[in-house]
């Protein structure tokens, strides 16, 4: 199987558990392929594409998804590539329905991300991870595609190279400020001020573990006022610094087909 241009950490557990903070190369693909292990995956930041049994899901940040073991799908991520913290399981013990869900809020991931990065116990670890899995096991199935104008107004919202005013995006799709948020809502699962930032929050997160830019510089180009801007952000975001998640992000991934054994010997035990 071809390399993919990850980077990624993990972290494992002598059980049945070991997650994983993968940052995927933009405008990158996956053939199609499965796992032997239950996959339960938070997109912090950026976007993709992702072809599960059959069914075609657009996933961004945000976004939560189930892949039980021998589900198969391909994928095919966005231009600024995709930041995604992954908890992997084998015999997981309950029956998981495969699919994403739009919009989850960062409440419950970044505390998650800051234990799996900074807490030397595995045992936290595991605990945390529980408590995670305990509050997705009922997967709301996002169904229903937005009316074109909507798709629109998100497009521009997303490919804007400078910080987009959401009254400009409502402009271009014909209608007010307050309908787009409503409906922005509905299809997309968050209001379009939160997916802007996320997608800013891609764009920081590709030049992090892409380049060796001074974080400074990181945050004015992704469309932030300052270093101490993006900082605040991610840290309600995705649970790290950005000098943190540049330390964790520093090594290509060779282990393409994510086995237990793979994992194993990525991860930091």
């Amino acid at each position: 199987m071809p390399q993919d241009g990850s980077l990624e950490s993990a972290w494992g557990h002598p059980g049945n558990l070991c997650a994983t903070l993968t940052h995927y190369p933009g405008a990158g693909h996956y053939p199609l392929h499965a796992h032997d292990h239950l996959q339960v995956s938070f997109v912090l930041a950026g976007d993709f594409v992702e072809e599960l049994e059959g069914r075609e899901y657009s996933a961004r940040a945000g976004g939560r998804g189930h892949k039980p073991a021998g589900a198969r799908h391909r994928d095919s991520w966005g231009k600024q590539g995709v930041l995604i913290f992954t908890l992997r399981l084998w015999d997981p013990g309950e029956q998981w329905e495969a699919g994403w869900s739009s919009g989850a809020p960062p409440g419950a991931v970044a505390p998650l991300v800051r234990i799996f990065a900074q807490e030397a116990a595995p045992g936290r670890r595991e605990e945390a991870a529980a408590d995670l899995l305990a509050d997705t096991l009922a997967l709301d199935l996002a169904g229903g595609d937005p009316p074109p104008w909507l798709e629109r107004a998100r497009a521009s919202i997303h490919d804007a190279p400078g910080l987009l005013h959401i009254a400009e995006a409502a402009s271009e799709g014909g209608v007010d400020p307050t309908h787009l948020g409503r409906m922005f809502r509905r299809f997309y699962g968050m209001p379009p001020s939160i997916y802007r930032r996320r997608v800013q929050l891609g764009r920081a997160a590709c030049a992090l573990g892409r380049t060796q830019l001074p974080l400074a510089q990181v945050a004015v180009e992704a469309g932030f006022y300052d270093q101490a801007h993006l900082s605040r952000v991610m840290q309600t975001e995705i649970g790290l610094t950005p000098a943190q998640a540049r330390a964790l992000l520093k090594g290509t991934d060779p282990y393409n087909t994510r086995s237990r054994e793979s994992l194993r010997r990525l991860a930091k035990l």
